[in-house]
């Protein structure tokens, strides 16, 4: 029954459709590009397998979706060249193929897919030390803020000071004996 409902829920909220239209774009494009030119569909299908492997490590989430961009963008480049020399130039199946095969043209296409991954593992510790930075330069900046309003406003906008049940103040003695009865 709770199945359904979830199901009901997507569907009012119109996030029943596709799970991942970004992997269904491709297919597209792969079926489509194979309508076109054969040994052009090869090169990439045999080319973004280090993209295909870094979509399937990212999974749902969990942070890992930058890296299987940055992996994909990467692979990409490194499989254009070809791409176009395949395309542009009208090749047939063998020689399309003679690219596929050729063992440099797949060191090429993989290595700039590495460099997807490396640039995932420098920038995002660079990035994250960075944002971190600036939070830290924030936070000096809100406690500023709040030492100016304490001066400009009183010690009652801090919060620290215990409050009646109607949002008042309590008298100083009375606050003692307030911790007192809660420390029992």
């Amino acid at each position: 029954m709770a199945a359904k409902e979830k199901k009901a829920k997507k569907e009012k909220n119109g996030k029943g459709g596709i799970a991942n239209p970004g992997l269904s774009l491709a297919v597209i494009c792969i079926v489509i590009l194979g309508l076109v030119s054969l040994p052009a569909m090869l090169l990439l299908l045999i080319g973004m397998l280090p993209t295909l492997g870094a979509v399937l490590a990212a999974g749902d989430g969990g942070g890992r979706g930058a890296r299987a961009l940055s992996v994909a963008f990467m692979n990409f480049a490194g499989c254009f060249p070809f791409l176009l020399k395949i395309i542009v130039s009208h090749m047939g199946f063998d020689k399309g193929i003679e690219i596929i095969a050729d063992p440099m043209v797949l060191v090429m296409i993989y290595a700039t897919a590495g460099t997807g991954y490396v640039l995932d593992a420098f920038l995002s510790g660079y990035i994250s030390s960075f944002l971190f930075s600036r939070a830290q330069a924030r936070l000096v900046q809100i406690e500023a803020r709040q030492k100016d309003l304490e001066q400009r406003w009183g010690p009652e906008v801090t919060g620290k000071i215990p409050l009646d049940e109607e949002g008042f103040p309590l008298p100083q003695d009375a606050s003692r004996i307030v911790k007192k009865e809660g420390a029992r």
